[in-house]
């Protein structure tokens, strides 16, 4: 009877502790992908990818849910309400957001996205893992979100690249172009950055244009210079022979 006692004392135990381990993983979930929809550009969520998280979300609350039984905490009930409220919307939130002009400025923030993006893969290939996810998607997702941590780093480039051709340093707005350059072809094994690519070359062009331009006023001065100081030599080689005759 003892032997009894002690087993089911000690499945009881098992089983709570199982519990708290799920409610820790679906709570945690449920953080993760609140943390990805706020902080990666909306703009960026497109094709799938935020009706993704807000799915993942949905998931972990129902699990929540029937974890807890008869004793749902009111914020997992609210939490369901507002995910399936963003679910009917955010296809239009994103269309509304994809007029809004989007820049990536500087090197922290272009880390940060990428940082966030990265997580966002990890949790793809975790759901994929999982069975939440097909693999249709998840290699759909994970081709996006590639493309994503490449336009992100281009865009960074083309913004120092501008600014540079802002205060015309040419040179330095070439060199920057150049890196966006180098980033797209190494990336382009499908072909899918050809117009971006030609699109480069032609501003490349176009500023090494400029740097001639530049240029050539400062070459043109200097044979002015020259060809007067030939003018005064030859005008005092002049005087002097008058003065001797």
């Amino acid at each position: 009877m003892i032997t009894i006692i002690a087993y089911v004392k000690h499945s009881l135990e098992n089983a709570r502790l199982e519990k708290a381990r799920l409610l820790s993983e679906f709570n945690s979930r449920v953080r993760r992908a609140d943390y990805l929809l706020n902080d990666i550009p909306l703009q960026m969520l497109s094709n799938g990818l935020a009706v993704f998280l807000l799915e993942e979300k949905q998931q972990a609350l129902e699990c929540i849910k029937t974890l807890c039984g008869r004793k749902v905490p009111p914020d997992v009930l609210k939490g369901m309400e507002e995910v399936k409220q963003r679910l009917s919307v955010i296809q239009q939130e994103i269309a509304n957001k994809q007029q809004e002009h989007f820049a990536i400025t500087s090197e922290k923030r272009a880390k940060e996205i990428q940082s966030l993006l990265h997580e966002l893969y990890r949790q793809v290939s975790d759901s994929y893992k999982s069975n939440r996810l097909n693999k249709a998607d998840a290699n759909k997702f994970s081709v996006l979100i590639k493309g994503l941590i490449v336009t992100t780093s281009v865009e960074l480039l083309s913004s120092f690249a501008k600014e540079a051709e802002k205060q015309e340093k040419y040179r330095s707005a070439i060199r920057y172009y150049t890196q966006a350059l180098d980033e797209l072809k190494k990336h382009n094994q499908k072909q899918q950055y050809v117009e971006q690519i030609k699109q480069l070359q032609s501003l490349i062009r176009a500023l090494e244009q400029k740097e001639t331009d530049k240029a050539s006023p400062a070459e043109d001065s200097g044979q002015l210079v020259d060809q007067l100081d030939e003018l005064k030599s030859s005008d005092e080689d002049w005087k002097k022979k008058n003065v001797y005759d």
